[in-house]
């Protein structure tokens, strides 16, 4: 019905399909959460006078971004353990913090903060990986928001499930228990190669695809990690994980930081997919994913935030920046992930990581409304000659001003819908205070 539908319109509107395109005075038409077309403003008032019209004069709509990767629960966990080696931090300061206070209430409140944080910075899908995924599954729920739950499978006793065998068997009993809600997918997050036998492995591979499900897993993450797999196993992780059947298109590898040559032909051969996770990597000088390396060779990168105990924040505006800026010195080429190609990272590529790509990551027709405005009518902004440029260099979180998904508003003028931004920070002090304690 003509009554249902609503017009977007901007000074700019970067579709990002067609590539490299930017368009000027153009609209949007959504109707039942799904985009219909996109039309210049002006014919949009023409063809549709009695529809509800809202006009973005300074901002560009986009695609929302696409969070590859994060670990939203650890909001509850921002601070509490900065400058470590990676192994220190997850040894003797996160997991053990996990083990104490983890439970449903704590992944289910600390994800809803993260979600809010990701709205108001323009993510309107993200990929979590986990405990009580069935907790961050209702917190997006009741949020509105688009996720992925990558439910965590390991050898070792924790605070979810005892064994490998229970952590498979009561994720995808998760799985069975919300695949119905449209906003929501699942896939399986093996934790890392150090945390998982060849066993699980196997078995993972066997419930992918009998339950075609994709795959999520950490993988050369730090010098470490390399060391002690040839020290264990006689060979790297990649080649472990492709001798073991692992490695392919339904695959995403979380980090890389660590890859030789012969890692990078594995990984092209056999068209498995990466995610960079900058600001993680550099801040626990885990090293840099060779992106541009990875894209030359046609693999499809993905970006993510990591969680906030390792960032600290959710932003991917930051992280874009900071993926295209480090791009640029690994290489040593300053045309290395340019503008529009970090744009496509957030956005289509980031879908196409998560099997997404039919349904989000750019504005075409008949694709669901997930979008976001971006107001660049600031001085840090200006001048504006090449739209995508502002977004990648001179952007932030700050300047989302409105957040859809399916076509609701769940971030209007900056303010969020359905959640509440006080009680949402009185819960986090509460969870401070109880830490501290």
């Amino acid at each position: 019905m003509t009554d249902s539908i609503r017009v977007l319109h901007a000074k700019y509107l970067l579709p990002i399909i067609p590539l490299d395109t930017v368009l000027e005075n153009h609209c949007v038409i959504i109707k039942n959460g799904v985009i219909q077309e996109i039309i210049e403003s002006i014919e949009g008032r023409e063809k549709y006078p009695i529809a509800e019209h809202q006009s973005f004069r300074e901002s560009i709509l986009m695609p929302g971004l696409v969070n590859t990767h994060c670990h939203s629960a650890m909001t509850l966990l921002r601070g509490y353990a900065d400058d470590y080696l990676l192994s220190d931090w997850l040894h003797k300061h996160i997991w053990p913090a996990e083990a104490k206070w983890v439970d449903y209430d704590f992944v289910y409140q600390g994800t809803t903060i993260a979600i809010a944080e990701m709205l108001k910075s323009g993510t309107t899908c993200f990929s979590d990986m986990y405990f009580f995924p069935n907790a961050a599954a209702k917190a997006a729920l009741d949020a509105g928001m688009r996720a992925v739950l990558s439910f965590p499978v390991m050898d070792f006793s924790n605070q979810w499930a005892t064994n490998s065998e229970m952590h498979l068997e009561k994720g995808l009993m998760v799985y069975e228990d919300f695949k119905k809600h449209e906003q929501l997918n699942f896939s399986i997050g093996p934790h890392a190669p150090y945390s998982v036998s060849d066993q699980t492995i196997l078995s993972v591979i066997n419930a992918a695809e009998k339950n075609d499900l994709e795959i999520q897993i950490h993988l050369h993450e730090s010098k470490k990690e390399i060391i002690d797999s040839v020290g264990e196993y006689g060979v790297r992780p990649i080649k472990r994980l492709e001798d073991l059947g692992l490695l392919g298109p339904k695959l995403q590898t979380v980090h890389m930081t660590q890859i030789d040559e012969d890692d990078l032909a594995t990984i092209v051969r056999t068209d498995t997919k990466v995610i960079h996770c900058p600001s993680s990597n550099t801040k626990l000088a885990s090293g840099v994913c060779p992106v541009q390396d990875f894209a030359d060779q046609g693999v499809i990168v993905g970006l993510g935030t990591d969680g906030a105990a390792s960032n600290n924040m959710l932003d991917l505006f930051a992280e874009l920046r900071l993926a295209s800026l480090l791009a640029k010195i690994k290489s040593a080429d300053p045309r290395a992930l340019s503008a529009h190609q970090a744009l496509r990272m957030v956005t289509i590529e980031g879908a196409k990581t998560l099997g997404l790509e039919k349904s989000i990551g750019s504005l075409e027709k008949g694709k669901k409304a997930d979008l976001i405005a971006v107001d660049l009518n600031k001085i840090e902004n200006n001048p504006v000659y090449h739209p995508e440029s502002s977004l990648v260099y001179t952007s932030s979180g700050t300047a989302v001003t409105h957040s859809w998904v399916n076509g609701e508003p769940l971030l209007s003028d900056g303010k969020l819908g359905p959640l509440d931004e006080t009680e949402l920070l009185a819960i986090m002090r509460e969870w401070s205070a109880k830490i501290k304690a």
